[in-house]
């Protein structure tokens, strides 16, 4: 999907946009995207501050106590100002009047001594060999888990209350990395979560300029690290002993894993069930489109209208007919009502769905 989101090679068009070809081929013909397409096009995807944007862990994760019991648990982050949206028409003048908007917005309350907060709130499961929970596979991370079967429960609070001094320095050269894990907190086997381990790091060495980034100020633990990694560019550390690898005899073992002893990180076992390894999702990742539906039935009518308008606007900027009817079978899928309104506004005929729409379950 991002190559897909990219400018069109002849043209280098869009610019920081999705409507496009290559974005609306990619999403209709990979149809577990149209949940994560739909919360886009709708007042979500153009918010009033990052001050009052939810945050989302977007994987399952797996929490590890000190017995080694283990439990799956997705993040949250709760904007203590709420979660509120521009409209399109305010959107537009924003862009046009101060692309620098939102992040203006965000230094300007900072140094007013107005600091944003977020809670930091988690939902916990079970952790089952099968990893399902009412139904919904955690490891699949095209689905969210409803907080009215999950409720999120507070556990912090993230508080913004100083700006960068030098934005190069201190925001631009950060490395965040899904990987990055304190001990009793670990990783599962979503397929998405195990790309992006390897991927950050991959990417960071080099955007950052070399394997030594984490020795950049900013990316600098407070606690000294000793490893075995030695030299290369940019290394700042005159590294003392011969034996940078373990087990060792020259170096007196040195430098020693870190048990759990001195809370270092534990990778607890997990029981592997007997099974083939194919190139393939499980057959509890097949349902793209119900939690799509129930997104959209949970907005309000203006709510639903601005979604058609957004769909409508995006799939109107495509140039191949075959894109835009592509996707309307996948609106169809979603939404009747939805699908006819932006077929109207497509000048197409609507298709109708090709699966039962299910109902959401009151809650």
């Amino acid at each position: 999907v991002i190559h897909a989101g990219k400018p069109h090679p002849d043209r280098e068009i869009p610019q920081a946009q999705s409507a496009h070809d290559t974005f609306w081929d990619f999403v209709s013909l990979h149809t577990e995207g149209q949940h994560h397409a739909i919360w886009n096009m709708s007042d979500r995807g153009i918010p009033r501050s990052y001050r009052m944007m939810e945050g989302f862990g977007v994987h399952t994760f797996r929490l590890v106590n000190a017995e080694g019991e283990t439990t799956l648990v997705k993040f949250h982050w709760k904007p203590r100002l709420g979660v509120h949206s521009l409209t399109w028409e305010e959107a537009q003048i924003a862009a046009g009047v101060d692309p620098d908007f939102h992040r203006r917005d965000l230094a300007d309350a900072i140094e007013a001594g107005a600091h944003p907060e977020w809670d930091l709130g988690i939902q916990v499961f079970p952790d089952t060999p099968e990893q399902l929970f009412e139904g919904i596979d955690l490891l699949d991370s095209t689905k969210i888990v409803p907080e009215e079967l999950a409720p999120v429960q507070v556990i912090g609070t993230m508080t913004l209350n100083a700006n960068p001094g030098n934005y190069f320095a201190e925001t631009e050269q950060v490395a965040y990395h899904v990987g990055h894990l304190v001990p009793g907190i670990d990783a599962t086997d979503d397929p998405l979560l195990q790309g992006r381990l390897f991927s950050y790091l991959d990417t960071q060495l080099t955007r950052l300029g070399g394997p030594n980034f984490d020795q950049i100020p900013i990316n600098r633990p407070h606690a000294p690290v000793n490893d075995m990694l030695r030299d290369g560019f940019h290394q700042d550390a005159v590294h003392s002993g011969v034996a940078p690898y373990r087990p060792n005899s020259l170096d007196g073992g040195c430098p020693f894993l870190a048990g759990e002893d001195v809370s270092g990180f534990i990778d607890v076992p997990q029981p592997v069930q007997a099974a083939s390894k194919v190139r393939e999702s499980p057959t509890t990742y097949d349902d793209h489109f119900s939690q799509a539906r129930l997104f959209y039935l949970s907005l309000t009518p203006v709510e639903q209208a601005h979604v058609a308008q957004a769909y409508t606007f995006e799939l109107g900027k495509c140039y191949e007919q075959a894109v835009k009817e592509r996707q309307l079978r996948a609106l169809a899928n979603i939404d009747t009502g939805l699908c006819a309104t932006v077929a109207t506004g497509l000048g197409l005929p609507a298709p109708e769905p090709t699966i039962a729409l299910t109902e959401p379950t009151p809650s």
